[in-house]
């Protein structure tokens, strides 16, 4: 791992936690729910609201002012993410060739993403494994589309 990662949401952590291949585990909250922190995207809307700035690396930039040593990740709908890490931004485009239902991209793409931080990737390899399993949710229908060999090799890369 290359430093601490951790998640927004519940669904956030039990997505990575099956990304890594954890069968058997026991979780234990003693709060509502996981505390908003470093490790999930943003919706683009959201980084606009909380930084004041209107396109993704000044959005992304200010963010990493006001929450020093932050990952910033933006979700950026049909046209990809942003990474804002160490300095710089990166811009991924999608990946999907066809956009049939959102439902469930961006679970995806944090699950993804932090479960290929956690082996140890870079943020940007991370990012472009995510964005890529984000591009194959969306182009299929339904929160839980059938697997099929290109989903195994997309896992397998994380």
């Amino acid at each position: 791992m290359n430093g601490p990662a951790a998640a927004e949401t519940v669904e956030h952590v039990l997505a990575a936690i099956w990304g890594c291949g954890i069968d058997n585990l026991s979780i234990e909250i003693d709060g509502p729910e996981i505390p908003s922190i470093d490790g999930s995207p943003l919706l683009l809307e959201e980084g606009e609201i909380l930084s004041g700035q209107a396109d993704p690396h000044h959005i992304a930039a200010r963010l990493a002012e006001l929450y020093p040593g932050a990952l910033v990740m933006l979700k950026l709908d049909d046209e990809g993410a942003y990474l804002y890490a160490d300095g710089e931004g990166t811009h991924f485009p999608t990946s999907a060739r066809t956009v049939v239902d959102a439902t469930g991209a961006g679970d995806a793409y944090a699950g993804a993403f932090l479960a290929a931080w956690l082996r140890g990737a870079p943020p940007a390899e991370a990012a472009r494994g995510a964005n890529r399993l984000a591009g194959w949710v969306v182009e299929r229908f339904g929160a839980r589309p059938e697997a099929d060999a290109e989903l195994e090799g997309l896992l397998a890369g994380l």
